[in-house]
Formats: C-alpha cells, sequence, structure tokens
C-alpha cells in the first residue's frame, strides 16, 4: 500500500496501480486501497474501471465520507448529476467539514439550475474556509445566478 502511496505521488500510476491491486489482493477489504486505484483510474479517464474501486470500496467502508464524494466525482465527471447528488448528500452528512464535498454539491445543484441551494452548499463551505478558492468562485456563480433569475 505505501509503495502504491508513493508510487503515486511521484506520478508514476501504471506501477501505483500494480500495486495497490496487490494490496487488495491480500486485503480486500482496505478501502483506503480501493479508493486510491479509484482515484488513479478516475485520472486516467477509465471510469468503469474507476467506478468499480468506488463501489467495491462503498461497500466495504459506507461509513467514509471520502468514497460517497469520490464516487460522486466520477458520476459528475460523466454527466450523471442526477447520481451524483445524494452521494454528495452522504459525504456530506458523514463529515459536515468535508469542504470539498460540499463545494460538489454546490457546483452539482449549480448544473441542475438550484441556484440558491448551491449558494447556501457554498455558504457552509466558506464558513469552513473563508479563503477555499472553489468555494468562492462557486459562490460567485451561484450569486450571478441567482441575481439574473431576480431580474426581468
Amino acid at each position: 500500500y505505501h509503495l502504491a502511496f508513493s508510487l503515486s505521488r511521484l506520478n508514476r500510476p501504471e506501477e501505483a496501480i500494480q500495486h495497490y491491486q496487490r494490496t487488495l489482493e491480500i486485503f480486500p477489504d482496505y478501502a483506503e486501497a480501493r479508493i486510491n486505484l479509484g482515484n488513479l483510474f478516475m485520472n486516467q479517464g477509465s471510469f468503469q474501471e474507476a467506478e468499480k474501486a468506488f463501489r467495491l470500496a462503498l461497500e466495504v467502508a459506507p461509513e467514509l465520507a471520502s468514497v460517497h464524494n469520490n464516487l460522486g466525482t466520477l458520476l459528475g465527471r460523466q454527466g450523471r448529476v442526477v447520481e451524483a447528488i445524494p452521494l454528495f448528500v452522504v459525504a456530506v452528512r458523514l463529515d459536515p467539514q468535508y469542504i470539498q464535498a460540499l463545494c460538489n454539491l454546490g457546483n452539482a445543484y449549480l448544473s441542475q439550475g438550484r441556484n440558491q441551494e448551491a449558494a447556501t452548499q457554498f455558504s457552509l463551505a466558506l464558513a469552513i474556509r473563508p479563503d477555499f478558492p472553489p468555494a468562492i468562485g462557486g459562490m460567485q456563480r451561484a450569486r450571478l445566478r441567482i441575481d439574473s433569475d431576480k431580474t426581468p
């Protein structure tokens, strides 16, 4: 696992994937290895493999907010926002301080035109970290849309 993690950090994803897979042969319930493997697959554009890794991680560790957030991110990247939103909601419920999940939920709401709900999520993120660029940008987009909804 640690070798795979290090190889990933050294931008050697193919080798990292091999070592994560070996780790999972030995420890099939190692959720963090499945999550990291899923992230590597997602970054390579291997969405089916990434989804499989995240769903298996979800089976062994449904209490981890990061599993829900990462699977939601993957689905969102594929335009499957309707499926992603409930995953982001669970991630935020499991960890209300999970700033990236709050922003992901806000962006998902924006993509559906749910601008006020998006602004709420970005506000929650900004309350945690006022200088977080994704939350600042998201809030600006949400406010622009809310303002344009008000003008005739």
